[in-house]
């Protein structure tokens, strides 16, 4: 497929694949400085962003803006608004989708040797 990187890892789906080798692949290099003063985040110093930390807080807490904060050009810090993590709370999400089989603690006899692990 165009563009993916064969890194001898698959998860046995092609999306998770896919993302995976995606996610490898990226580099800071990546969040370029002007690249991001062209999208909605803002870019500052950290000169710039202490001058300012009260009114950078107030517009990412009231207009969802995101900056980031770079030393020499280059990221070190995102301040983006804060969103508390929702509960999960579908009990039994899985009831009856994964089995373990009755095998699952035993070893293979030549890696049990290796290991020195006596089967039970």
């Amino acid at each position: 497929m165009g563009g993916e990187v064969n890194l001898g890892v698959y998860f046995g789906d092609p999306a998770t694949t896919s993302l995976y080798n995606f996610l490898v692949n990226q580099t800071r290099s990546d969040y370029n400085c002007e690249e991001t003063k062209k999208e909605s985040m803002q870019f500052l110093n950290i000169s710039e962003a202490k001058a300012k930390l009260s009114s950078v807080i107030e517009r990412v807490v009231k207009k969802g803006e995101e900056f980031l904060i770079g030393r020499s050009g280059k990221p070190v810090a995102k301040i983006i608004r804060y969103e508390p993590a929702r509960e999960n709370h579908r009990l039994g999400l899985f009831e009856g989708k994964i089995t373990i089989s009755k095998d699952f603690d035993e070893w293979p006899e030549d890696l049990a040797h290796i290991f020195g692990i006596k089967n039970l």
